[in-house]
């Protein structure tokens, strides 16, 4: 981080801290936190390459761009939504901020994954929401571990490995009636 002059960082600290009187309550700043961070993963995913070349593609490319922006890009940014969990679930009355923290997280995955397939004209094997808690407890599992030790061949690695277990519980194929490449399926 690069160094800050102290009047300097003293003037952002007091701009930061009147942010917090614009929200009624520490749970209303910390859930616009968590929009924020959710939005700008709603954005990358989007932003991701062709939906309409199916699911397995659209899980290929998505993850790859959410861990190289996301993650690699900005680790602090992994880290500020573990404390953000972590706080919402050590203070009594904001334990549901978490809740609501981890089925955005989910939503965002599962809208993104069945927008793939239906542009596909592809099936899930599993439901769409079953398929978006499993992707995100292996993505933030993975997370945690770079974010201990970033180690970028190990965490690409594993990374592959979570893509390659996500898309073989999706089993994406044709829709009934479906056709590819001139055939029915």
């Amino acid at each position: 981080m690069p160094y800050v002059e102290a009047s300097v960082r003293s003037r952002q600290l007091v701009e930061a801290a009147r942010v917090t009187y614009v929200f009624k309550s520490k749970e209303m700043l910390l859930r616009a936190v968590i929009e924020d961070v959710t939005a700008e993963i709603a954005e990358v995913l989007k932003s991701s390459p062709d939906t309409g070349r199916g699911l397995e593609y659209a899980i290929r490319q998505g993850l790859d761009r959410f861990w190289a922006t996301l993650v690699e890009e900005q680790e602090g940014l992994q880290i500020i939504q573990y404390e953000l969990t972590i706080y919402a679930l050590r203070t009594p009355g904001l334990e549901s901020l978490a809740r609501w923290q981890y089925d955005r997280y989910a939503r965002i995955v599962a809208a993104w994954c069945q927008e793939a397939a239906s542009h596909a004209g592809e099936t899930c094997a599993v439901p769409f929401d079953t398929l978006a808690r499993v992707l995100v407890a292996g993505i933030d599992g993975l997370i945690l571990q770079y974010v201990c030790d970033p180690d970028m061949t190990r965490a690409r690695g594993d990374l592959e490995a979570v893509t390659e277990m996500v898309i073989s519980l999706a089993s994406p194929a044709p829709a009934p009636g479906r056709r590819l490449g001139g055939r029915a399926s």
